[in-house]
């Protein structure tokens, strides 16, 4: 049996590996977890590695899913996973290598509710300071450079989300008139409907908030944010989330292979079978696939309440930046209050 300076001493090279190497030791683990917790027990190192990319893996889920309320959770408890770059994979097939989780937020403008929050999490200590510096940073790297990802093998360069549901409104509603009944319903589906399924979250559940209709135009800028992802699908009459997949019941494929139209559905999906769009009272976002003859203008009003709400996010990303600098005096000022924090290091 080995003593334990000699176990210590085989664990020396382990130690000694880069952080980096470690992730992907970590990472290109089987994804079962006998087999995980299997290797982390041989060595604590790997153990509190393989905790860290769960948290982190968790965290994510959070910011692309939207669940601003379990994201805080987490970052009370461990806010250094702002420093912390992975690869990032959000429900519409983007992926993002190298990226943080604000790279994500800030890229996908979910800087009214999402960012401020993150920047709440952080403790008032030298080591708080730290991350709002790197965070600070971060934001000005993306401003400059802007970010990359790939989505269906194609390399994208932006600086933040560039609402292309609103050039697919735009679209559909310019050629509307010109279009025979068929060609509506494929754009509406697959053109709008695809626009929207490749949104961010945020943008998603403000199609989903029923406080909040889109007409009159609203101003976007309420302090609470009702985020879920939920909208009426008037094709099946049932209540589906927003990157769900329906697949057909039995009884579903049975009709279809009855009814030689419908014969190919195999699922029913944003971007495949429907697209969604917002009335003017406060009730659900609905799910559609045909043309109801008002299809027009209600896009015509869900483009101009996008627009709006782009533009309002684009300022809050500015201000964002100013409050983050105002901020930051207040916070160099609150720890250099501290002595026992001041005067160490």
């Amino acid at each position: 049996m080995q003593s334990k300076e000699e176990y210590e001493e085989d664990l020396s090279f382990i130690k000694s590996l880069p952080e980096e190497l470690l992730k992907q030791v970590i990472q290109n683990l089987s994804k079962e977890k006998t087999t995980q917790n299997s290797f982390v027990l041989t060595c604590s190192l790997f153990y509190n590695q393989l905790q860290r990319e769960r948290l982190w893996a968790s965290l994510v889920q959070c910011v692309i899913n939207g669940n601003q309320k379990k994201a805080q959770m987490l970052l009370k408890k461990y806010p250094d996973l702002l420093w912390d770059r992975g690869t990032i994979k959000d429900n519409s097939g983007r992926v993002f290598k190298n990226t943080t989780v604000w790279e994500y937020v800030l890229w996908a403008l979910d800087v009214r509710y999402m960012a401020p929050m993150m920047l709440e999490c952080l403790p008032i200590s030298k080591e708080g300071k730290e991350i709002w510096d790197n965070l600070l940073v971060q934001l000005d790297e993306l401003e400059k450079n802007g970010i990359f990802y790939e989505l269906n093998g194609e390399i994208y360069h932006e600086s933040h989300y560039d609402f292309f549901i609103i050039a697919a409104l735009e679209y559909f509603v310019k050629n509307y008139l010109f279009w025979r009944s068929a060609q509506r319903q494929a754009e509406w589906c697959t053109g709008v409907g695809m626009a929207q399924f490749c949104a961010p979250a945020h943008v998603a559940q403000h199609y989903c908030d029923l406080r909040v209709p889109f007409y009159p135009i609203p101003q976007f800028d309420s302090k609470t944010f009702n985020r879920t992802l939920v909208f009426l699908n008037r094709n099946t009459s049932e209540l589906q989330s927003w990157w769900e997949q329906k697949i057909p019941t039995k009884l579903e494929k049975q009709n279809q292979l009855e009814e030689p139209e419908k014969q190919g559905e195999q699922v029913e999906r944003l971007g495949v079978t429907v697209a969604i769009y917002r009335k003017r009272s406060p009730l659900r976002a609905l799910g559609l696939s045909i043309d109801t003859g008002i299809l027009h203008k209600i896009a015509k009003n869900n483009m101009d309440a996008l627009i709006a709400l782009r533009d309002k996010r684009l300022a809050d990303r500015r201000l964002l930046r100013e409050q983050i600098c105002e901020l930051d005096l207040k916070f160099k000022f609150q720890i250099e209050a501290m002595p026992f924090l001041s005067s160490s290091g």
